[in-house]
C-alpha cells in the first residue's frame, strides 16, 4: 500500500499544487532537525517544508500515524496535527491561512475567528477561482475529508502535547503556539 507522502511524491500534478497553492513542499532529500537550527526532546522526522523555511515533521516515529510539528524559524512551534490525515485536510481545507489561525487563534474567541477564517477563504478564492475544484481533486487523490472546521482539530493539538519541548542549537526555548 502506498503512503499519501509516496502519492504525493510520485504525482507531480498534486505536489506543484501543493507546493503553488498550499504552500506545502515536499522533502526529496532526507533532514534533520539541525538542518533547520533547532532541537527537540524527542525523535522527529522533517518529511516536508514552506515557501519560508519552516518544517513539518513527524514526531517519535517516522510514521504518517505520527503527532505532526510544526517549527517556524522565528522561533515558534506546536503540534498542529494528530497525524498526517489530519494535518493534509487541514492544510487542504485552510490553504495558507491555515497558518493564520495559528498564529492568530488567541486573538478571537471563536465566533471571531469563525468569521475570520470566512473571510480569509473568500480572499483566497478570489485569487484563485478554481480551488474548490483543487482541493476536491487533491482530497480524492490522498483519501482525505475536505472539512471546513479541521482547523478545530489543529486548535486542540496546541494544548495536547505539552511534553514537547524545542530549542535552539544553544538550548534557548522556542515559544510554543496556544
Amino acid at each position: 500500500m502506498l503512503t499519501r507522502l509516496s502519492i504525493i511524491k510520485n504525482n507531480k500534478e498534486i505536489q506543484e499544487q501543493l507546493e503553488t497553492i498550499f504552500d506545502f513542499i515536499i522533502n526529496t532529500k532526507s533532514l534533520s532537525t539541525s538542518d533547520f537550527l533547532f532541537t527537540l526532546n524527542a525523535n522527529c522526522y522533517i518529511f516536508a517544508t514552506d515557501g519560508a523555511g519552516n518544517c513539518f515533521g513527524f514526531l517519535d516515529d517516522n510514521s504518517e500515524d505520527s503527532p505532526v510539528l510544526y517549527v517556524n524559524h522565528e522561533g515558534s512551534y506546536a503540534v498542529i496535527a494528530n497525524n498526517l490525515v489530519d494535518f493534509l485536510s487541514t492544510i487542504v481545507s485552510h490553504p495558507y491561512y491555515w497558518n493564520d489561525i495559528l498564529q492568530n487563534n488567541s486573538l478571537y474567541n471563536s465566533e471571531e475567528l469563525a468569521n475570520k477564517i470566512i473571510e480569509w477563504q473568500q480572499e483566497i478564492l478570489n485569487d484563485i477561482p478554481d480551488l474548490n475544484q483543487i482541493q476536491r481533486s487533491i482530497c480524492n487523490c490522498l483519501n482525505l475529508n475536505y472539512n471546513k472546521h479541521s482547523y478545530e482539530k489543529m486548535l486542540k493539538c496546541l494544548n495536547a502535547y505539552n511534553q514537547y519541548k524545542v530549542c535552539d542549537l544553544a538550548n534557548n526555548p522556542y515559544s510554543k503556539f496556544i
